[in-house]
């Protein structure tokens, strides 16, 4: 039990929901799902860090599946919208291309790299938006939060502590605060677009 990281899973997945809402009501349906996903595993973790540590392999998996799909869908999101490109067909076959991928690289193959540069992608590809949204408010909030979720991945981590606190904290609330910025900026990006 470690009720330190069950409150920041459930800030976490709280925040998320949130965002899956708002992208879903702005019309992002990539975004949307790429933030429930998150949610999810984040939701799970509150069960598993309090009252039900048996849900480590479910937890471990569906976070693997929030970075490595979750992630890419939200950048998907953030480009058809940011770039005013009309829903695709592709859409949906680049999503199951990405849970196929995910799910040969999780199962098939260990290549422990394909975890970090399809989230990379995510992240560049939310980056690349909030560039193209410059100089608006806009593009502070979603630049800025994809930023911050790879300073959370790539510098914080997971394991260990930080500054006497679990890295697994710390990494939860930089991972709020960055889909806070990123769903204010999806949501300042639909009505820029509209």
């Amino acid at each position: 039990m470690q009720p330190s990281t069950a409150v920041s899973d459930a800030v976490l997945a709280l925040i998320t929901w949130g965002a899956a809402c708002l992208a879903h009501m702005s019309g992002s349906r990539p975004a949307a799902a790429g933030f429930a996903l998150v949610a999810l595993a984040a939701s799970v973790g509150v069960l598993r860090f309090s009252i039900l540590p048996d849900l480590v392999p479910l937890h471990t998996s569906l976070s693997a599946a929030a970075g490595q799909v979750g992630i890419p869908l939200i950048g998907l999101g953030f480009c058809l919208i940011v770039f005013r490109i009309p829903p695709p067909p592709w859409a949906l076959i680049l999503t199951i291309a990405l849970c196929a991928l995910f799910f040969v690289f999780t199962h098939f193959i260990q290549w422990n790299l394909y975890g970090t540069i399809a989230g990379a992608i995510g992240a560049l590809a939310i980056i690349a938006a909030g560039i193209a949204l410059f100089p608006g408010g806009s593009a502070f909030f979603t630049a800025g939060g994809a930023l911050l979720l790879v300073i959370a991945g790539l510098v914080v981590g997971t394991k260990g502590e930080l500054a006497g606190m679990l890295r697994i904290d710390v990494f939860h609330y930089l991972m709020t605060i960055a889909i806070a910025m990123m769903a204010w900026g999806l949501r300042a990006a639909v009505r820029i677009a509209a």
